[in-house]
């Protein structure tokens, strides 16, 4: 290939990648105005947590396709907010919301989803759409809509000054960038550890083999013992080593029988 040709074929070159970063950023931008004129979905894949989708999201000419409270969770959304800033024990606060919610609501949510939860400023009223731009500029719309808001601003004020907190306890605990099994597991729900670290399971702590369920054992196994409570039994699929494994109900049912 000619010089020419090589100048040629690299300028080509460049100004189709100019031209995929602009459509890029025309796409973006096209789907902050829709937000903007209250098409939740052009933004947002899911409704979040108290609110349910409001208009025919399935006709493609409607003009708005936004969101709305959903009173029958009205009430636990503010229970969310209200026993995480009365929390006084930081050592696991979001699996405790995450508990008392269940206990309480019947509702099951991860320690991410209540963090997530207090973080929104939908709750506020003030959902808000941001995206970065190639060149590092950040655009940012917030719809306010008073008819969305479930708390004061106060109220997720206080929230948030705690989430700082905790966040703060768990970097001065570290003194490196590691993220230790211990701190994650005090911070939020072992299901949402499960469901986003990649890699993450139980292993023998002798050979460091996969442990798989083995059936049940009793819990009490001495001789003189006359309970008859049965848990979760683990086995090591390398070096045949056994443990048992208490679950949270069983957990539950011992607390309450003391």
């Amino acid at each position: 290939m000619t010089i020419e040709g090589l100048v040629s074929a690299s300028f080509s070159i460049i100004m189709a990648d100019v031209e995929n970063r602009n459509r890029g950023e025309r796409v973006q931008k096209g789907k902050v105005t829709a937000f903007r004129n209250r098409n939740w979905d052009s933004w947002f894949r899911k409704v979040p947590f108290g609110y349910k989708k409001k208009g025919d999201w399935t006709d493609p000419n409607a003009t708005e396709r936004w969101i709305e409270v959903d009173e029958s969770t009205r009430g636990v959304v503010e229970a969310i907010f209200t026993h995480f800033n009365d929390i006084k024990d930081m050592t696991a606060p979001y699996a405790e919301v995450s508990r008392h919610t269940e206990r309480e609501y019947g509702v099951e949510m991860r320690g991410s989803d209540i963090k997530g939860i207090l973080q929104n400023p939908v709750y506020v009223g003030k959902p808000v759409a941001q995206v970065t731009m190639m060149d590092g500029r950040s655009i940012t719309e917030i719809v306010e809509d008073e008819s969305l808001r479930l708390i004061d601003e106060e109220t997720q004020e206080q929230a948030l000054a705690m989430i700082g907190q905790i966040g703060d306890k768990h970097s001065r605990k570290s003194s490196s960038n590691i993220i230790s099994l211990e701190s994650l597991l005090e911070e939020f729900h072992p299901l949402a550890l499960v469901e986003e670290v990649d890699g993450f399971g139980l292993s023998c702590s002798q050979c460091r083999g996969e442990l798989v369920k083995n059936g049940t054992k009793r819990l009490d196994e001495s001789s003189m013992s006359t309970d008859t409570r049965r848990v979760t039994n683990l086995k090591c699929v390398e070096c045949g080593k056994q443990r048992k494994l208490v679950s949270r109900w069983t957990l539950f049912r011992l607390e309450r029988s003391r």
